[in-house]
């Protein structure tokens, strides 16, 4: 991605990070403002991201000017992430069901995130798993009936290695019986 900012400080440091759409915030270090008090570059986005809005800030260190422009990051032709692999039957699934996930090569008792890109763009963060102490993982998720019907984008992230990948799935209408 190109960056690019003006209106700081004639040559001062300037902080930016990356707001994700579950609100969780990383930093990308620190770049200095040219004479005029700009500066460009290019960032490399990690493929641990989830897909949905992110916000871009740059935050001038002395001056207090601050930048914030959003981006979507959007679904691609999926990740070439060596090591981990997750085995997920996605396809088309109907609300009020179950979605079984198996998941192998992670470090010892790893925590896994998982996150919920929703038709609108809107990330539901679906919470952590551990890994076993061979790195493997099993997840069962129940797809809500409060779940829109349209195409969702499953992400998860291993939070030491930093392994990571998306998976589509099409939620179509669940059945009309009631659970009583």
């Amino acid at each position: 991605v190109e960056l690019s900012a003006d209106g700081f400080a004639a040559n001062e440091l300037v902080s930016l990070w990356v707001t994700l759409p579950d609100g969780s915030v990383i930093g990308l270090g620190e770049i200095q403002a040219d004479g005029d008090g700009a500066f460009s570059g290019t960032l490399f986005l990690p493929g641990q991201l989830p897909v949905g809005r992110h916000y871009f800030t740059a935050h001038g260190n002395s001056s207090d000017n601050t930048a914030i422009t959003p981006f979507v990051l959007q679904y691609g032709n999926g990740l070439n992430v060596p090591g981990a692999q997750l085995a997920v039957d996605i396809g088309r699934g109907p609300q009020r069901s179950f979605l079984a996930l198996s998941g192998e090569g992670f470090s010892a008792n790893e925590n896994v995130s998982f996150w919920l890109t929703q038709p609108n763009g809107a990330v539901l963060g679906l919470g952590e798993v551990n890994a076993d102490g061979d790195g493997n993982l099993d997840v069962v998720l129940y797809l809500s009936e409060q779940l829109p019907v349209g195409t969702h984008y499953l992400s998860f992230r291993s939070n030491e290695s930093n392994q990571g990948g998306f998976y589509k799935l099409f939620l179509e209408p669940g059945s009309s019986e009631s659970d009583e």
